[in-house]
């Protein structure tokens, strides 16, 4: 959602946002999260909640195609709210906020007869495009639960690491040190950390070291937002790998849903909070980059 309509969740009721969270989802739903949010503290009131049980936004997102708003301190009147504001996100645009339609048929999301013809043309532009070729070894790779624990959230102050003891890409020079025998190994950023920042700022947050291997990015701002947060991260990757005809990658991720049983020797699976730092991990990538050459076999 963008800053001006989640500065307007949070100046209009600011007990419920408390904790400043940001929606994660497009703002065709800003006006039916307004109006459950508005619902929610009238309840709230109703019931008589004092500061310590008000119901507290945990987190806003789209999942499955359709609006998810979760809720700290609820009750059963506040969840029968939240259900129905679920239900009728099945039937409002995500991108546009006008009368859409649940769409299935490979990327789940809501849209309207003229915001899906937008994102048919669009794709039909991008098929057009051939894309260079890339030699060498490709390693796909994921920021949050790889390079720091999977605790890193988007706050009005920026990306902040909420784990005591721990910081923001505390094993990043594990694996710029892994990869220092290897000086042919290219990095494509498969981390939702692009979609958030920016694929040039994404970047620069990694070691200057790591920074130069950076060829690209699996996201990109002209694909459809609402069709890839549906994609698995392994289809994020397969998409990339097979538009560009690779056949020499891996990648490093915590998320292993979605990878097939015929795919996962192309995946280094990390621990949520050990990440790279987890010895299993680091023994897995040692024995990807001793292989040298990892070929595609399968599909999906």
């Amino acid at each position: 959602m963008n800053e001006e309509n989640t500065q307007k969740l949070f100046g209009a009721f600011p007990r419920l946002f408390r904790s400043q969270k940001e929606p994660e989802c497009f703002d065709g739903w800003f006006q039916l999260i307004y109006d459950l949010s508005a619902e929610i503290e009238k309840e709230a009131a109703r019931a008589g909640l004092d500061s310590e049980s008000w119901p507290e936004v945990a987190q806003i997102k789209e999942k499955f195609g359709t609006l998810r708003y979760y809720v700290r301190n609820t009750t059963h009147e506040i969840q029968a709210l939240i259900v129905r504001a679920e239900q009728k996100s099945a039937v409002t645009c995500g991108k546009c906020g006008r009368p859409g339609r649940l769409n299935t048929d490979g990327y789940m999301s809501v849209k309207c007869p003229a915001c899906t013809e937008e994102s048919l043309a669009d794709m039909e532009r991008r098929l057009y495009v051939q894309p260079a070729k890339i030699s060498g070894t490709v390693l796909f790779l994921d920021y949050d639960g790889v390079l720091h624990p999977d605790e890193a959230y988007h706050t009005r102050k920026g990306i902040q690491l909420l784990a005591d003891g721990h910081e923001l890409f505390e094993y990043a020079e594990l694996l710029a040190n892994k990869l220092s025998s290897y000086p042919d190994v290219k990095i494509v950023l498969s981390t939702s950390w692009v979609q958030v920042l920016g694929y040039k700022r994404a970047k620069a947050r990694l070691p200057q070291c790591l920074q130069d291997r950076v060829i690209g990015a699996t996201w990109h701002s002209e694909r459809d937002q609402l069709q890839w947060s549906n994609l698995s991260r392994f289809k994020q990757i397969y998409q990339y790998v097979n538009r560009h005809e690779l056949t020499d990658w891996f990648a490093i991720d915590n998320d292993a849903q979605g990878w097939p049983e015929d795919m996962k020797h192309h995946l280094v699976h990390t621990d949520d909070w050990k990440g790279l730092s987890g010895e299993h991990a680091q023994d897995d990538l040692t024995i990807k980059l001793q292989a040298g050459i990892i070929s595609t076999k399968g599909m999906v």
